[in-house]
């Protein structure tokens, strides 16, 4: 006979503040910790990167969704100013990083991948971007991020694909089965295998997320006050989870 132990955080969220907090499934809320800023989700849904900035370097940071204090040991430190770090964390290990230039747009830069070959991160391709967060695919290890004219789009280091011509933001579920996405207040979420979609109309949407299952979308707004949202993929309604102090920036299960 086996047992299951279940976990009790129905979702974590970080603030404008770069505090990061837990939604327990009673709904009781707690904060956890502070964090560095930047922060994004690896690939193993358990890892969380930030950046620390000393002069003109930046110090990739990690630490694990747990109440422990994060670790100071920096996994990648380069010259410049990196954006977003999104570690993918099978044996092979892969970093995405933003890294800003004077030369690009504004609120652009360029999205650098980098694989790890023994102790170092070395790049292996550069492509001009947004700076915003990527998310790895699990199921196909392609890199999903937002292009320099704001399209969602794609690619597994040599070949890429458009997912949507506009997006604001994005996130996609647990297993990379499918996209959501926002932009001009509606958030659209695409099937990847069957090119379905389904919309929920929604306003200053911060940050998006899916449950563990893929049929819970969390999304969080903020007019005056910050608030998360549940939408449930299975009845399309829309309910309030809980309202914040400060604006929402990362929201994951």
């Amino acid at each position: 006979m086996s047992i299951t132990i279940l976990s009790p955080y129905r979702l974590f969220f970080i603030d404008e503040a770069g505090k990061l907090w837990t939604v327990l499934k009673d709904g009781r809320v707690r904060f956890i910790k502070n964090f560095e800023s930047f922060q994004v989700i690896a690939s193993d849904k358990k890892t969380l990167c930030g950046v620390q900035f000393h002069g003109e370097d930046t110090n990739v940071i990690q630490t694990d969704l747990t109440f422990e204090e994060p670790n100071t040991q920096p996994i990648f430190s380069g010259k410049g100013y990196f954006y977003y770090p999104n570690l993918w964390v099978p044996k092979k290990q892969k970093l995405a990083l933003v890294k800003a230039d004077l030369l690009n747009l504004q609120g652009t830069g360029d999205l650098i991948l980098y694989e790890k070959a023994r102790t170092k991160f070395h790049p292996l391709v550069k492509i001009p971007a947004k700076i915003a967060p990527s998310v790895w695919n699990t199921s196909t290890g392609e890199l999903f991020y937002l292009t320099a004219k704001n399209a969602l789009a794609c690619t597994d280091g040599k070949n890429g694909q458009i997912i949507a011509d506009q997006a604001h933001l994005f996130t996609l579920n647990q297993n990379g089965t499918e996209v959501a996405y926002y932009d001009q207040d509606c958030i659209t979420m695409v099937s990847l295998q069957t090119g379905v979609h389904q919309r929920c109309l929604a306003f200053d949407v911060t940050a998006l997320g899916y449950d563990n299952l893929g049929q819970i979308l969390y999304f969080s707004t903020y007019k005056d006050k910050a608030s998360i949202y549940q939408f449930d993929k299975r009845t399309n309604e829309v309910s309030l989870l809980l309202n914040h102090a400060h604006p929402i920036q990362l929201i994951t299960s």
